[in-house]
């Protein structure tokens, strides 16, 4: 059983909300804490209150130096002559064993009170954390309140009383079992509690039923592909509150919603196990698409966003999984996934076209994707070249799935706006040897060199020889964007290249995909696989999944624990399986 670092991988299962870790603690203590979308605001802390408990060993007063590990089945906290370990008993609760110390949870916010029915249960009504917190203490140990301040040191507005909870044993040194159930609605809890062992087993079991699915990758990347695949379960949520389909979020902790274009690098993820939670991915914000056809951008638990709007790869996608899973596990979830992607395509088509001549227009960076890439550093809207490539390909695979429907007439018709668009596509905006995503009041930011604009080589074999040809010379090994690690997004050499600049320089896991796909199917082989090897090997120093990752140094940036980079990998991993030298 492979073992993991809390402050880089959180402890959580499929189809629940909770999780543990301690990313950016400064206390370095694990924490409790949920992927619900909280839209309460403290008063005092003015932020949602997503964080429960902090999790500690005390003994005679003192807290204790503590080793924490994390592994699919178990968190675990060693400490001299102590130890405590915590598992899911279902979706909603955590187990807890305890031996040598006493368990302290130490509270992040404040409920807003409580009802005590001795040292062996206690519900607290938990206001601000959208739950009522059940609290449950074997025959062995006894619970106590700890009225006290919040590890930030508040004191909770209204008057209202942080509450700590201390686990004990009755017998000192003795084991001890404890339950904390985080429901929305709280409900009777009579049962026994279990045995630790019986609880962490059966997770256990969970996880090697999923992990025993997990397709073959090279065998130099064996150990980080079991990781990205516990990542993804990890992250896979249930379908509760505005998620009408089991959710792939983007993380546990960081951004912990869908968003319209993470959600098909994670299709692409569990395609190979599990096609109808891939679909699930697509359709779950086709549930919610507006009556013009806008997707919502992004998708919690509890709201649905229509501003920024993230690139049209649904079809793309959809092209991916047909090609790797195969027509047959995607033919039941065709019919939602036409209606739905056709209505957003003609949106993009129609409603995002401010200077009708027939290319779709980013209004902000975030619709692209590349917040801050410097193709929007003119004035908005921006017609991105990238863009309009993923429209030719959204277009296409309408009209793939449209045929495969029966619906003929359809079909042709979408495969000539496809070739119609491509066409218009490249008379307007292929200049000098390369693609352009100019202003629509024709402003170019000259002074930049974005891999934004060689997105277009995603088109593979549609492109006419000489377009391809020059956008493989700015992609080839040792160009202006490919060097040691991968695929930078800005040029090292650009004078707006920035360190650590977002989506102007690091190297990320979607645009590396997006190009090894369009070199796959240009038939450049050795360049594809030079971009799997170097991005997976990358990865795989640390089997660490970074929002992004340094082109000269290779170290992970911002984020980490971000499922678009464990399932990039992934599937790149699968391919230089299939596709060894």
């Amino acid at each position: 059983m492979f073992q993991f670092d809390l402050t880089k991988l959180t402890f959580s299962k499929r189809g629940s909300f909770l999780s543990i870790g301690s990313f950016k603690r400064p206390s370095g203590r694990p924490v409790i804490q949920t992927s619900r979308d909280h839209p309460y605001l403290d008063l005092e802390k003015q932020g949602p209150p997503r964080e429960y408990y902090e999790i500690a060993l005390f003994r005679d007063d003192t807290e204790l130096a503590v080793e924490t590990l994390g592994t699919p089945s178990m968190v675990s906290l060693q400490a001299e002559g102590a130890r405590a370990k915590v598992t899911f008993l279902d979706d909603d609760t955590f187990l807890f064993h305890v031996e040598g110390a006493e368990l302290v949870l130490l509270p992040c916010h404040a409920p807003v009170g409580r009802q005590w029915f001795g040292q062996q249960r206690c519900d607290i009504i938990d206001y601000r954390g959208f739950c009522v917190q059940q609290v449950r203490v074997s025959a062995e140990g006894e619970l106590t309140l700890l009225e006290t301040e919040t590890v930030e040191g508040i004191t909770g507005p209204y008057n209202d009383t942080p509450l700590g909870l201390s686990f004990a044993p009755k017998t000192a040194g003795s084991p001890m079992t404890a339950a904390l159930r985080l429901r929305k609605s709280g409900g009777a809890w009579d049962e026994p509690l279990p045995e630790f062992a019986t609880a962490a087993e059966a997770l256990q079991n969970q996880w090697s039923q999923w992990l025993g699915r997990r397709p073959a990758v090279a065998a130099e990347f064996e150990a980080t592909a079991d990781t990205a695949w516990y990542l993804l379960w990890s992250i896979t949520a249930a379908a509760e509150g505005l998620f009408q389909r089991e959710p792939i979020l983007v993380s546990n902790y960081w951004f912990n919603r869908i968003y319209a274009w993470d959600n098909c690098f994670h299709a692409l993820g569990v395609m190979d196990a599990d096609p109808e939670l891939a679909a699930a991915q697509l359709q779950v914000l086709y549930d919610h698409q507006a009556p013009n056809g806008a997707i919502p951008e992004p998708l919690s638990d509890q709201r649905a966003h229509f501003a920024y709007i993230k690139p049209a790869v649904h079809g793309w996608c959809v092209l991916e999984m047909l090609r790797e899973s195969g027509e047959e596990a995607l033919r039941p979830y065709l019919p939602g996934l036409y209606d739905g992607i056709a209505k957003w395509t003609r949106w993009w088509l129609e409603d995002r076209d401010s200077t009708g001549n027939g290319l779709a227009e980013y209004i902000h960076g975030c619709d692209s994707g590349w917040d801050n890439a410097t193709p929007f550093d003119v004035k908005v809207p921006v017609e991105g070249a990238d863009l309009q490539a993923y429209l030719v390909l959204q277009l296409e695979a309408l009209a793939k799935m449209a045929s495969l429907l029966g619906k003929t007439d359809e079909a042709a018709g979408w495969a000539q706006r496809s070739t119609t668009l491509l066409k218009h596509f490249i008379k307007l905006r292929w200049q000098d040897g390369r693609f352009t995503s100019p202003g629509v009041g024709g402003e170019l930011e000259t002074r930049g060199n974005s891999l934004l604009d060689r997105i277009p080589i995603v088109l593979g074999h549609r492109l006419p020889e000489d377009i391809r040809r020059a956008l493989l010379n700015d992609l080839r090994d040792g160009g202006p964007f490919f060097g040691q690690h991968g695929l930078a997004t800005e040029s090292t050499e650009s004078p707006l290249y920035k360190e650590n600049g977002y989506w102007r320089g690091p190297i990320w896991a979607p645009s590396t995909y997006l190009i090894f796909s369009g070199l796959r199917d240009s038939g450049e082989t050795a360049l594809a696989r030079a971009v799997a090897e170097r991005f997976c090997a990358m990865v795989a120093r640390d089997s660490v999944f970074w929002e992004n990752f340094d082109p000269h140094s290779g170290e992970g940036l911002c984020s980490p624990s971000m499922g678009w980079t464990a399932a990039a990998f992934l599937r790149m991993a699968v391919w230089l399986k299939a596709n060894p030298e």
